[in-house]
């Protein structure tokens, strides 16, 4: 085997007339014969079937002699095979001909060959995949060529019911999709997930496939099983180039997926300025809302894309639209710390004390999240600090129950009302020692919170933190003069 890798025909030569045993396998299953003929070694090849080598054994993931010299285009070895006797349409574990190994790997004079000797075109792979579109999908427009001169059908499609102008849409040879509409495939066939050749080369971005495509009639605006348009693909990704050939092809521009996403949305959502730019010069309506109620401006600001949201701004997005949780663009921006979009926003006169449908405000929910560079942007633009939500709490309580003491301290330093209740009577200290947030604790006492103020149940501060098991918050407390109540509850 190692005189055969290495094609050294006359070490070969002398071993054979030694009583080499010609066809023992190493542990891959790989024969002599197999090792000479994936190496091209034509000399070694002929030398072993002369001695007779079998020439159709396979190897343990099912690879023969001919498979592999197929495979790596060495096509004086294929032609020795076939004049030998090799069986051309063999398969490998995978479903793998020889042909389909010429083909995915560009070798156009070994396919020739393969066909001259009567290897079946059309045969499939175990995904579905015939000879022409693994050549399709590499992009090898000389084998593409041969295939359909020599008879492959066209539109046959995989296991992902792709056809061979699909994958090459997908991956954009534009070589091969030319070829492929030239011998009439059916340029609008969809696969499992509905998309057309069209929609893959605008998800992947590939302009020049997209504008073969629409100059040969390919329907603009078909829809795939989401709802999804090649302009919503094309969008979604940011492909500008695409998005502009589409529009100028009178793509409809509003149109909406099953979720009531418009390409404008979409492009929001994920960033993607240029296209957001395109859209809106070319017409797109700007205030359209999905099934959620959110608008481009909304997606944008939750997302944290500032240069979107400006864009938007400038072109006169309405800024206090709610959507169906009642949250505006300001309270999305708050809620996930996207200061420089809470800054836009406010010098553009977002509301600043709009309430989500939880009584909820901007300043609020930045204060929940411990987002303190928005805390600090919304009270300098004037929200009102002391305003509470459905269950009562205040944005120095929310701060409190999630321990952000940055916040707290921001809160304090700008007068937030220390004692206030929720509905329940929980003040910020309770909150605070509920969940064992001992800086906040410290903090809240330096600022006078009133240690031992009651619930309606005679619940302290201290019995809270006792109950709930935090010693340093106890500690404090006591440090600090708190009243010790033996009037215990579960809180």
């Amino acid at each position: 085997m190692f005189a055969s890798l290495n094609a050294h025909s006359s070490v070969v030569e002398l071993l054979l007339q030694n009583g080499a045993e010609i066809d023992l396998c190493n542990k891959n299953g790989s024969t002599a014969l197999m090792k000479a003929s994936h190496g091209g070694h034509c000399s070694v090849v002929e030398l072993l079937l002369q001695n007779g080598a079998k020439i159709d054994l396979c190897e343990n993931d099912g690879f023969n002699s001919l498979m592999l010299a197929s495979q790596n285009g060495h096509s004086s070895v294929v032609e020795l095979l076939l004049q030998n006797g090799a069986k051309i349409d063999l398969c490998d574990n995978d479903g793998f001909n020889s042909l389909m190994l010429a083909s995915q790997n560009g070798h156009s004079s070994v396919v020739e060959l393969l066909l001259q000797n009567g290897a079946k075109i059309d045969s499939c792979n175990k995904n579905g995949s015939t000879a022409l579109m693994l050549a399709s999908v590499d992009g090898h427009s000389s084998v593409v060529e041969l295939l359909l001169q020599n008879g492959a059908k066209i539109d046959l499609c995989d296991n992902d019911v792709s056809t061979a102008l699909m994958l090459a849409s997908h991956y954009g040879h534009s070589s091969v999709v030319e070829l492929l509409l030239q011998n009439g495939a059916k340029i609008d066939s969809c696969d499992k997930n509905g998309s057309t050749s069209l929609m893959l080369a605008s998800i992947n971005g590939h302009s020049s496939v997209v504008e073969l495509l629409l100059k040969n009639g390919a329907s603009i605006d078909l829809c795939y099983n989401n709802g999804f348009t090649s302009l919503m693909l094309a969008s979604h990704d940011g492909h500008s180039s695409v998005v502009q050939l589409l529009l100028q092809n009178g793509a409809e521009i509003d149109s909406c997926d099953k979720n009531g996403s418009t390409s404008l949305m979409l492009a929001s959502i994920n960033g993607h300025s240029s296209v957001v730019e395109l859209l809106l010069q070319n017409g797109a309506k700007i205030d359209l809302c999905n099934k959620d109620g959110s608008s481009s401006l909304m997606l944008a600001s939750f997302k944290g894309h500032s240069s979107v949201v400006q864009l938007l701004l400038q072109n006169g997005a309405k800024i206090d639209l709610c959507n169906n949780d009642g949250s505006s663009s300001l309270m999305l921006a708050s809620f996930k710390g996207h200061s420089s979009v809470v800054q836009l926003l406010l010098q553009n006169s977002a509301k600043i004390d709009l309430c989500n449908n939880n009584g909820l405000t901007s300043l609020m929910l930045a204060s929940l999240n411990g987002h303190s560079s928005v805390v600090q942007l919304l009270l300098q633009n004037g929200a009102k600090i002391d305003l509470c939500n459905n269950d009562g709490s205040s944005s120095l309580m929310l701060a409190s129950f999630k321990g952000h003491s940055s916040v707290v301290q921001l809160l304090l330093q700008n007068s937030a009302k220390i004692d206030l209740c929720n509905n329940d009577g929980l003040t910020s200290l309770m909150f605070a020692s509920r969940y064992g947030h001992s800086s906040v604790v410290e903090l809240l006492l330096q600022n006078d919170a009133n240690i031992d103020l009651c619930t309606k149940n005679g619940i302290t501060p201290l019995t809270i933190a006792l109950i709930c098991r935090h010693p340093s918050v106890v500690i404090i407390l006591l440090k600090n003069g708190a009243t010790f109540n033996r009037f215990y509850i579960n809180v």
